[in-house]
């Protein structure tokens, strides 16, 4: 359901409210739980790790950044938008900036950036320290041993999905209540420089790609507000491979995949409010896109209407081509893979290090993207 928003600042350039969602959080709380840091070193880390997920002051407050068109007006109510969503684990959007300023010179709309939940400023800053999440990294490799990929950049989301697996699907439950704030501000004129009317769109990269395909199977009125165009994402979560320095460790990656499909009826039974929350459209939307052995909804229908457009790297390790065609098989969807040099990755997927390779890519994918979305 659409909350009413408190907007906290709306510009042509910015729009900032307060979420309304944080009771959907996870009610884990590390406080209580039994000390685990293992050196001194690691102290700091676990302390700014120790709030409870509905006392994170930074991810209730939902800043989203507005890029226009170069050529538009002060003033000029655009009559397109883009909702542009970005990866796990990110937290800044230098990466994305090219991306929607080139979405918005091509279709001369309005890019609105949207945070999902404890990611970029929705997150305390000390997260993303690299100093003081050195020593929970070190922690975390003293604590499992044959661990891999643990680094200061993913320490803090590891851990926190190491101690409670539900907190993926619940940050997600709310970043998916707050997208659909959003668009019912703009459709409430609350968006200074957007028409009310716009044609709206939406470019998903990876995670947030899967967001995208979880509310168009979830919302018939969400998959209808808009055209999507996915781009490295895809599969079912399963078939995912995010263990990386700047994703996740393989502790947690085996800890998701262990509760949501492995063991999830005995956590469903054991936690009567995350039953009630997955027992919703879009819990069960989500469930199916975790694995197909989980019951499955109107993926077909769903992503053969052609307002689903799927682009990505032929060598993604992340979101890998086989299973990216795996899941739109049978629904009409032609996945293209942009064949990139290698320094292209899925977390760098433009690395200026390919040479006019890239920059010709850059150029046929967001030619493409523009053209899809508002075309």
């Amino acid at each position: 359901m659409v909350q009413t928003l408190r907007a906290l600042t709306a510009t042509e350039t910015e729009f900032v409210w307060e979420s309304s969602h944080a009771d959907l959080l996870s009610s884990y709380d590390p406080g209580a739980a039994a000390a685990r840091p293992r050196m001194a070193s690691s102290a700091e880390g676990f302390a700014t790790l120790a709030a409870a997920d509905g006392q994170v002051a930074e991810n209730r407050r939902v800043r989203c950044p507005i890029l226009r068109p170069a050529e538009a007006r002060s003033g000029e109510a655009l009559a397109r938008a883009c909702v542009l969503l970005h990866g796990l684990n990110e937290r800044g959007w230098e990466k994305y900036l090219g991306w929607a300023q080139a979405i918005a010179d091509r279709a001369r709309c309005a890019v609105i950036l949207f945070p999902i939940a404890f990611h970029m400023d929705r997150s305390p800053a000390s997260w993303a320290n690299l100093g003081i999440m050195r020593g929970v990294s070190k922690d975390r490799i003293a604590r499992y041993p044959g661990l891999r990929q643990s680094s200061m950049a993913n320490a803090a989301i590891s851990e926190r999905l190491d101690e409670d697996p539900a907190r993926f699907y619940r940050s997600g439950l709310m970043a998916a209540r707050d997208l659909g704030d959003l668009v019912g501000a703009l459709r409430s004129g609350e968006l200074p420089g957007i028409a009310d009317d716009a044609t709206l769109g939406f470019f998903g990269y990876s995670i947030g790609a899967y967001l995208l395909q979880c509310l168009t199977l979830a919302d018939a009125r969400f998959a209808a507000a808009g055209k999507r165009f996915l781009f490295c994402g895809g599969p079912f979560l399963s078939a995912m491979t995010p263990v990386s320095k700047y994703i996740l460790d393989s502790r947690a990656h085996e800890r998701i995949l262990d509760f949501w499909i492995h063991d999830l009826e005995a956590e469903l039974r054991r936690d009567a409010k995350l039953a009630a929350l997955v027992d919703t459209p879009e819990g069960r939307a989500y469930r199916a896109m975790v694995d197909p052995r989980h019951p499955q909804m109107n993926r077909l229908s769903a992503f053969s209407d052609g307002a689903t457009r799927v682009a990505s790297l032929e060598g993604d390790d992340v979101m890998p081509k086989a299973a990216i065609v795996d899941f739109f098989e049978g629904t009409g969807v032609a996945p293209i893979f942009l064949d990139l040099p290698r320094a292209c990755t899925h977390i760098a997927p433009f690395n200026p290090l390919g040479g006019e390779a890239v920059r010709s890519a850059f150029e046929q994918l967001f030619d493409e993207a523009a053209a899809h979305l508002f075309g």
